[in-house]
């Protein structure tokens, strides 16, 4: 097996674990507050179709007004102009806020996880025999009945 597959797999655990602790500390020390979406910015996927993410205003403790876009852009508008939507931000990073909600705060975690899996199976698959998860494999065991 190929050292690649080895740094793949650690770069990709690595890479998880970290995204989890970010969204981890933002769930858990994070202060929510409620933002007005202001528009919808518009980007492009790497299929050149449109995706749009939430342009959102809030106040944090001081007064003080922000503005930013949300990281997660989806090919669907997930919102519309008007709509008053959960924020959620370290509470000395206001520039940093997030949309709190399933799609921004879980897509990059369970993506991730599913790379881990993948190539764990992969690292395991090359060190042990585990033909048993091949699909049409488990059905030729032998029972032993004449």
């Amino acid at each position: 097996m190929s050292i690649w597959i080895y740094i793949a797999w650690i770069f990709c655990t690595a890479l998880t674990i970290w995204i989890g602790h970010r969204t981890y500390l933002f769930v858990r020390y994070g202060v929510r507050r409620d933002g007005e979406v202001i528009g919808m910015e518009r980007r492009r996927s790497r299929r050149n179709r449109s995706c749009w993410s939430p342009k959102v205003r809030f106040v944090d403790d001081r007064g003080k007004a922000h503005v930013f876009v949300d990281s997660t852009a989806t090919s669907f508008r997930r919102y519309a102009i008007g709509d008053v939507v959960t924020i959620v931000h370290l509470p000395r990073r206001p520039k940093e806020a997030q949309v709190f909600d399933l799609i921004s705060m879980c897509t990059a975690p369970l993506i991730g996880s599913v790379f881990v899996l993948f190539f764990t199976f992969v690292v395991l698959d090359s060190r042990h025999d585990l033909t048993w998860l091949q699909p049409g494999l488990a059905w030729n065991v032998d029972v032993g009945l004449p």
